[in-house]
């Protein structure tokens, strides 16, 4: 978003992807309700991963760069993992 001489360059940076996930019955452990994941199960489906951040000129050649990015996803696989609905 500004000069490349500038001390602070926010940035900004957003493209399409894939998340596969994948979970296999090594084990069950069931906490707080939950009920337990499938034995086996596989998703894949398609992402927008998104970037913000910014980087500074320390001094020289010194520069510092924070980062926060996020994967976002309709994944199915995930509404096997929510509480059970309660009865009554």
């Amino acid at each position: 978003f500004r000069e490349q001489a500038s001390r602070v360059r926010p940035y900004l940076s957003a493209g399409l992807g894939v998340v596969r996930l994948e979970t296999t019955g090594r084990g069950v452990s069931v906490d707080g309700g939950l009920g337990a994941p499938p034995a086996n199960s596989t998703s894949t489906e398609t992402a927008l991963r998104v970037a913000v951040g910014v980087d500074v000129v320390v001094v020289g050649r010194l520069r510092v760069r924070y980062s926060f990015s996020e994967s976002i996803s309709a994944t199915r696989s995930v509404a096997t993992l929510s509480r059970p609905a309660r009865a009554g």
